[in-house]
């Protein structure tokens, strides 16, 4: 092949909008996904064929659009509050999935419909009422740590089930609280900021989803 249409295939592929990198938290289920389990069929979620395509609008509104911006459940920034699967938007109906302790190791449940390298966090925002906001701040105080000791579980390019256990804080108790699955993604070339450039360096898709949990 020319070198220079490979360059243009590779910019090409970096830049489209992508259709295979998708996934969504199967447990506890998020909330553009509670459709799926017929447990909650008594509360009547909304049903979103699309629940594996929370990723903040797409890469080029994230980054060129809304400065690296993201709505926390993963909608588009720029989309009014609450946004579609933000506590109060479309799909965030305060329907309570799972209800544990303080304090305990909890299964999670990531199906990739598609997949990229890159990896999960997941962190708890811990309210009581609807009026408290439901913000970044909120759950970048609990960053849970995992099975494997790390706060990331690592994602690779085979799509499917991933599963983990995570450790609820200790003496944290809500009635309202959520919890943020956040996957970034890896397979995009980028800056490295140490004057390299390297494939998951730099600008990366983001994926989220948000569920609601109660902790006693």
């Amino acid at each position: 092949m020319h070198y220079y249409h490979f360059l243009t295939l590779f910019s090409l592929c970096n830049f489209l909008p992508s259709g295979y990198s998708h996934g969504r938290l199967l447990d506890p289920p998020m909330r553009a996904s509670i459709w799926r389990f017929p447990e909650f069929n008594y509360a009547n979620p909304p049903v979103n064929y699309d629940d594996d395509a929370f990723w903040c609008g797409s890469m080029q509104t994230l980054y060129n659009q809304n400065g690296g911006k993201c709505g926390v459940c993963g909608d588009n920034w720029a989309d009014p509050p609450p946004r579609s699967q933000e506590d109060g938007g479309k799909f965030g109906k305060s329907i309570i999935v799972r209800n544990y302790t303080s304090g305990q190791t909890i299964p999670l449940t990531v199906e990739l419909t598609g997949a990229h390298d890159g990896y999960f966090e997941f962190r708890l925002c811990a309210r009581n009422s609807r009026s408290e906001p439901e913000t970044e701040e909120c759950y970048n105080k609990n960053l849970l740590v995992l099975s494997n000791g790390s706060t990331r579980l690592p994602a690779t390019r085979r799509k499917g089930i991933y599963k983990t256990t995570a450790r609820l804080p200790p003496g944290v108790t809500c009635s309202r609280c959520s919890i943020q699955w956040h996957y970034r993604t890896g397979n995009n070339w980028g800056d490295c900021n140490d004057g390299t450039s390297a494939v998951g360096c730099g600008n990366q898709e983001i994926f989220r989803g948000c569920s609601d949990v109660a902790i006693t």
